[in-house]
């Protein structure tokens, strides 16, 4: 197999670049830095290429800043305010670049560290948001600045704990949930001039939800600001949507459907339908099968309509391979349905198909 993208630590160092042959070699090496799954090239996917609403190398040189600012911070030495500013900044710009992207996060993470990329995804999605939300660029700058410091208080908490490869004991969970009120407390000795009250409630409140559970306990779910309903959103799609290592990554239409299934007790319901509205239920390269009994992979994507990408068919439903290439753009077939999206193994047989052909 190749690889299909360029495959980075967590650190943001570049560890094999694409179109590369995987040996055993490498496989060895990439679980030793904690890389559950790449991208590897499929010539059924040639036509799929998923676009990501951040450049690739604009999200490694910020977690890269995010996680020099984050080690500080552990080491209780001096961090630099202004370099999350510019941070924020940037996403900002880039997002309302791409406002007419839908968001598909591609990225493949290590599991060592992954407060780091996770931080920066959050703030992308935050600001994704605010954009559906019709936000001023001010504040859109404020969510981006809260979604990038929303899990700072982490650093303050046992990395053994943070980065435990299974479920958390109830102990451990006590000291864990304290990342919220240790983060306010880092932002707010920060500068308060700095970083708007709202952002540092970010961090506060991002487990509260609006059903009143979550933490922290004393708060009322009245209180539970706009800013950290957003993050709330964020944060739970992109940790569900990312692979454990004790639980797989959901599908994106999965996730959706969950999140859809806890508005009102576990999301705000305008922050979650502007979310929905700007997410690839189905991403590019996702492989489904149809109400017809088809099997293809998404090559196109349509904004406002999400839920009816192009189709390119690869098996018929006797599961023929077709050896033309068949378009199937769903806005024009009302009637046929996405019945499932097929598994990494189910996929990896197709190709091995594909291949005998």
């Amino acid at each position: 197999m190749l690889t299909s993208e360029n495959i980075f630590t967590a650190e943001g160092q570049l560890l094999i670049r694409a179109n590369v042959e995987i040996t055993e070699l490498y496989i060895k090496r990439l679980k030793q830095v904690g890389i559950p799954a790449v991208y590897v090239h499929n010539p059924f996917f040639a036509d799929a290429v998923p676009s990501d609403i951040i450049d690739e190398m604009t999200r490694i040189r910020l977690i890269s800043s995010l996680q020099k600012e984050f080690l500080a911070i552990r080491e209780g030495k001096p961090w630099n305010v202004h370099q999350f500013m510019d941070m924020a900044a940037q996403i900002v710009t880039e997002v309302t670049l791409n406002s007419r992207s839908l968001v598909q996060l591609t990225d493949t993470r290590s599991y060592k560290e992954a407060t780091f990329s996770h931080s920066v995804n959050v703030a992308v999605l935050c600001v994704v948001i605010a954009l559906a939300m019709d936000y001023p660029p001010r504040k859109m700058h404020d969510v981006a600045l809260g979604g990038l410091l929303h899990d700072v208080g982490k650093m303050l908490i046992d990395p053994a704990i943070v980065n435990k490869r299974g479920l958390l004991t109830t102990a451990e969970y006590e000291i864990m949930m304290e990342h919220v009120t240790l983060g306010f407390g880092i932002l707010r000795s920060a500068s308060p001039r700095i970083i708007p009250a709202p952002v540092m409630h970010m961090a506060l409140q991002h487990h509260k939800r609006p059903d009143g559970t979550g933490y922290p306990r004393q708060l009322a779910k009245s209180e539970i600001l706009e800013y950290a309903r957003i993050v709330a959103v964020a944060d739970v799609y992109d940790e569900v949507t990312c692979d454990r290592p004790y639980s797989k990554a959901r599908f994106p239409h999965e996730a959706c459907l969950m999140m859809a299934d806890a508005m009102n007790q576990q999301f705000d319901t305008e922050v979650l339908t502007a979310f929905l509205t700007r997410l690839a239920m189905y991403p590019v390269g996702s492989v489904v099968e149809l109400s017809t009994g088809d099997i293809g992979v998404v090559v196109a994507l349509y904004w406002g309509m999400q839920n009816r990408p192009t189709i390119r068919l690869m098996l018929n439903s006797h599961k023929k391979i077709l050896t033309k290439k068949a378009m199937l753009d769903l806005r024009e077939h009302p009637k046929v349905e996405i019945r499932r999206v097929l598994g990494e193994e189910e996929v990896f047989a197709l190709s091995r198909l594909a291949h005998h052909h």
